[in-house]
């Protein structure tokens, strides 16, 4: 029998200490309760396990990394921190290939960027604007004010600009950009000549999601096709991972082969290629997992060691949270990581389970599917609201489908770059990719769907250590598999007594504001909340939801337009679904001069001088009042007069000061 080349499995096992240290740190020192008692839990069950199986070192280790982790998460904010500008600035840098185009504006970033005359380095900058397009590798001058990114917005985090180093972002008039010069770089240039060639061969669309299959890339993919893979179950597919991974080693080592190079040419050469793949796929970290741990497999192979699944991810996430540490919040990341971790502990007895009822090569089909849904599905609850369950069905035809097109795919790219009257092979290629993209289209409109809810992040954690200790990777005696499972469920029973007496509901006031939306949470000691112009993006009204833990949803009040309009006559109050936010169940009509009630919570209009000027919205021992940007001196001095211990007035603009964010929700008593 082979050694293992890492055994047991220290890095798996210090992969998650640190990823878990990083991820709580934060919220720990937001004196989060739900994250303090799950930190605590963890400390006291991972000691009492491993002290009782004398496992003295790997303690040692895992409450080492831990520190580590928490440290190392303060670094990755401060290697983060960025210069605030308040006024208006002189602006320099070179456009990147990196564009999205959406109608009515067109987004670039910006890179190499100077800020009067200053090099802000490892910061790049987003500009929005209208008007001529501009050439990628362009060096550009304008003047504008700067908003600065930030990487929390409630629970939200910000991974896109986080993977793309955005630190600020801009909206300008692209007329009034100066363009000083143009340098554009080889890898740019090799990217545009393989999405030219791509979507001269194919449609648009195939052509841009070809582009999205080989880097990643998917700002040129179209919405309805987007959600389509989404809806489907099968958007992993644009995403460089494993896949793209395995696909391209199996290649090279079928061409590597038929010239009979010896391993060590073969490893040189894989791992190189996997280098430039992973360059050109801008370190994606999907790609840098898949990479990593394709390059340890093809060293086990060198060295006659038996390669470890769990421990070469545990290498791979290390390395990853070592350089970007800050990755542990993205959601892509994650699903990355926790997908393979689902497909390494349950496929094996999936697929023997499986293969009484379908075929073999069904049923192994079937159990990958199946134990990648599982691993990600604490991930899609908080990223989306349903899911498909044909999408199991949609991987045994889709990704079968990808295996074949995506080696001819590579292939027909590298020879069409030299040869472009090679094109009929990409052209052939695209009649794949039209077919995948109705299968797409078809099993997104069905109605097999089911309603997902946030799944709170002990239970989460609880149901992958389940998982995994049952698993044949927990190489232990029944004996200690008891053992283990019997502190697993004395820390479920512990978390949730101490859950049930304390209260975790923030009651109050909060105003959310992001990039794109802006809305005021009202959370009463029910934990019964309202939400006041709310513009409906589910993962910034989710994660508001999380950050007060507050699940009971009772309507979306769009209080704005009906004050706007100064109409009497009535407002009309959305309600919502806990389960799927963003369905519609009725309209309610709150008529003028009468009380409301919204479970406790009781809704007034407020008028003076016969002119609607508010909506009293009264919760607990809070008097709260939701009222115009336009108000009138006169209006605002007799608003002032009344007992109101919150009053949310004007509309709030994308570029205000934090300070001026703040203020939008003033204290009556510190006006």
């Amino acid at each position: 029998m082979k050694a293992t080349l890492v055994n047991p499995r220290p890095f798996f096992y210090c992969f998650l200490a640190l990823l878990f240290s990083i991820s709580v740190t934060r919220y720990i020192f937001n004196l989060s309760i739900q994250h303090i008692v799950l930190f605590v839990s963890v400390l006291v069950a991972l000691s009492a396990s491993l002290i009782c199986f004398k496992k003295f070192f790997l303690l040692f280790l895992l409450l080492a990394t831990m520190l580590f982790g928490g440290c190392w998460y303060f670094v990755g904010m401060n290697t983060y921190s960025i210069e605030k500008f308040e006024e208006v600035v002189s602006v320099t840098g070179r456009l990147s290939d990196n564009v999205k185009y959406e109608e009515g504006k067109t987004t670039y970033l910006l890179k190499d960027v100077f800020v009067n005359g200053k090099s802000v380095k490892n910061v790049n900058l987003t500009i929005e604007g209208t008007g001529r397009n501009l050439n990628v590798g362009d060096i550009i001058e304008f003047e504008a004010g700067l908003y600065e990114i930030e990487l929390f917005s409630i629970n939200s985090f910000n991974l896109t600009y986080y993977r793309n180093k955005v630190g600020y972002t801009a909206e300008v008039d692209l007329e009034d950009i100066k363009v000083l010069d143009n340098d554009i770089k080889l890898v740019e240039k090799f990217r545009l000549r393989v999405k030219d060639l791509l979507i001269e061969n194919m449609s648009a669309d195939d052509g841009s999601t070809a582009y999205a299959v080989l880097f990643g890339y998917t700002n040129d993919i179209s919405n309805d096709t987007y959600s389509a893979y989404r809806d489907a179950g099968i958007l992993h597919l644009l995403a460089v991972s494993g896949l793209n991974v395995t696909f391209l080693i199996s290649l090279i080592g079928f061409i590597l082969k038929i010239f009979k190079v010896n391993r060590f040419t073969n490893f040189i050469t894989c791992f190189i290629v996997l280098i430039v793949y992973a360059y050109l796929c801008s370190f994606a970290p999907s790609i840098l997992r898949a990479g990593i741990m394709g390059i340890i497999f093809l060293a086990s192979q060198l060295s006659g060691r038996c390669y470890d699944s769990l421990n070469t991810l545990g290498i791979a996430g290390i390395l990853v949270l070592i350089t970007s540490p800050l990755f542990a919040f993205d959601i892509g990341f994650l699903m990355s990581y926790f997908c393979v971790i689902g497909i390494v502990l349950l496929c094996p007895m999936l697929t023997n389970f499986l293969k009484k009822i379908f075929p073999k090569v069904i049923a192994s089909s079937l159990a990958v599917s199946i134990s990648a849904t599982i691993g990600i599905l604490p991930f899609l609850a908080l990223m989306y609201s349903e899911l498909n369950l044909l999408s199991f069905f949609t991987n045994i035809i889709a990704v079968p489908l990808f295996s074949v097109v995506y080696p001819i795919l590579c292939v027909a790219v590298m020879i069409c770059v030299f040869f472009p009257f090679m094109g009929f092979t990409l052209t052939l290629c695209g009649y794949i990719f039209t077919l995948v993209n109705l299968i797409a289209q078809f099993f997104s409109k069905t109605s097999l769907n089911i309603q997902l809810s946030p799944f709170n992040v002990i239970i989460s954690g609880i149901i992958f250590l389940c998982l995994y200790l049952f698993s044949s990777f927990f190489m232990a005696s029944k004996r200690a598999k008891i053992i283990n499972f019997v502190t697993l469920a004395s820390l479920l029973t512990i978390t949730a007594c101490i859950f049930a007496f304390v209260p975790m509901c923030s009651t109050g006031v909060l105003y959310v504001y992001t990039r794109d939306n802006s809305f005021v949470l009202l959370t009463n000691s029910k934990n019964e909340t309202l939400i006041l112009d709310a513009t409906w993006s589910y993962s910034d009204v989710n994660n508001a939801l999380i950050e007060v833990n507050a699940f009971n949803l009772l309507a979306n009040i769009q209080v704005n337009n009906i004050l706007s309009s100064g109409s009497q006559e009535f407002l009309k109050v959305t309600n919502y679904s806990h389960e799927n936010i963003t369905n519609r169940e009725g309209t309610e009509i709150l008529r003028y001069n009468t009380d409301y009630h919204l479970g406790d919570f009781r809704l007034n209009f407020l008028a003076y001088e016969n002119k609607l000027i508010g909506l009293e919205v009264e919760f607990d021992d809070m008097l709260v009042l939701r009222t115009s940007s336009k108000l009138s001196d006169e209006d605002m001095e007799y608003i002032l007069t009344l007992p109101y211990d919150f009053i949310l007035t004007q509309e709030p603009n994308e570029y205000m000061t934090l300070q001026d964010k703040q203020a939008f929700c003033l204290n009556k008593n510190s006006i």
